[in-house]
């Protein structure tokens, strides 16, 4: 029993003896933050391969594994899945699964947060209010905005917006009580429609495409 007892701590105290033993090296197993490179176990320009906790706040370059805490930051890239309550990558992507409260990360695979806000997401954004400056994929939530999408739009108010500045263009489907778009090539079903232009089709209550010459219609709108 005490054998038992004592396996849990045997075993963490190697890991951090381990860690401590790589900090030259090239990668580290562990990383345990407390207040990010003011107080942590292995410095930001280590890179992590394997555990890291940040209790709260911890912050690499690059880590890859399973990412756990209240504030978890790379500044290139992390692959792997991430938990965490504040999640943050300031230049490169989010590369497997991130989970958070609030998250501002470029993905490539899933986003799923409170409030998510990217740039780019190749895959599937999802949660209350996802923002994304370009997306390839798949948007989920009670409020989407997008610039530059292909795929598809799923929630109550979906939105091709300008957020970050840059133009809209829409190509896949909108499905949601009410729908915008700048220029759209697809599909559109909700209740209110709005696109700029249409190649495509409007299925809804009332149908707006701001580019013909009989703008409102209602039920079906299609353009070639």
């Amino acid at each position: 029993m005490k054998a038992a007892f004592h396996l849990p701590f045997a075993l963490f105290l190697a890991a951090m003896i381990l860690a401590l033993s790589t900090r030259a090296a090239s990668f580290s197993p562990l990383q345990i933050g407390i207040l990010g490179d003011k107080c942590q176990l292995v410095a930001p320009e280590t890179p992590v391969i394997g555990l890291r906790l940040a209790l709260p706040f911890a912050i690499n370059d690059t880590a890859a594994g399973l990412d756990l805490g209240i504030l978890s930051v790379t500044e290139k890239s992390f692959t792997g899945v991430r938990l965490s309550a504040i999640s943050w990558s300031s230049e490169g992507p989010i590369n497997g699964v991130s989970v958070s409260l609030f998250d501002v990360s470029d993905i490539n695979g899933i986003q799923l947060a409170g409030l998510g806000i990217a740039l780019d997401v190749r895959g599937l954004q999802m949660g209350l209010n996802p923002h994304a400056r370009a997306i390839q994929g798949v948007q989920l939530g009670l409020i989407n905005c997008a610039g530059d999408r292909n795929g598809l739009q799923l929630g109550l108010l979906n939105l091709n917006d300008e957020f970050f500045g840059r133009s809209q263009e829409v190509s896949g489907v909108q499905l949601g009580l009410v729908n915008q778009a700048g220029p759209l090539r697809g599909l559109q079903i909700g209740l209110l429609n709005h696109a700029s232009s249409l190649r495509g089709v409007q299925l809804g209550l009332l149908n707006i495409d701001r580019s013909s010459a009989f703008p409102y219609l209602p039920l079906l709108r299609f353009s070639l």
